[in-house]
């Protein structure tokens, strides 16, 4: 098989484009079934092509431009559901979406909701402790200030949340 002309290894694989078996191709050729295989494997790997139909894929609901739209809503607002983006979205759009195609495409683009990491809250007294702290370390050097961390570097909320909130 290897030292046939183009036109011969073409004639191989025109029957696997009209989606013969390899038993039939070898037949019809009268070519043993394990060379044809091999013929078949290594014609799909080198030519990269595929034994799936053309538009064979289930034609997607949202144009480019609507997923673009659709992340920008998102980024806009972090902390907005998934039905607020649907309702958000149903301006821009001809045709209807489900809430479930709107979480399926944000997952496709790795956006996810997820619980925000729990933040300590900064009572009267914490806030009085460090400025206290502050006063009386005020004439440390810069190296000494370098190492300690202040309460203005934490993350903190002035109200606590509950429930899960969407980062």
């Amino acid at each position: 098989m290897l030292g046939r002309s183009d036109f011969q290894r073409s004639s191989c694989e025109s029957p696997r484009l009209a989606r013969e078996s390899v038993t039939v191709t070898s037949q019809f050729l009268e070519v043993s079934r394990s060379k044809m295989s091999k013929v078949r494997t290594t014609y799909i790997q080198c030519s990269k092509t595929s034994l799936v139909k053309q538009n064979s894929e289930r034609k997607e609901k949202l144009s480019e431009r609507d997923r673009q739209v659709m992340k920008l809503i998102v980024t806009s607002k972090k902390q907005t559901t998934a039905a607020k983006v649907t309702t958000k979205l149903f301006q821009h759009l001809d045709s209807p979406v489900s809430i479930i195609t709107v979480r399926r495409l944000l997952h496709k683009q790795n956006i996810y909701g997820r619980a925000a990491i729990t933040k300590p809250l900064v009572t009267d007294v914490n806030a009085k402790c460090c400025l206290q702290w502050c006063h009386t370390h005020k004439n440390w050097s810069i190296d000494k200030g370098k190492k300690v961390i202040c309460f203005d570097e934490w993350s903190f909320t002035l109200f606590r949340t509950t429930g899960r909130v969407h980062v």
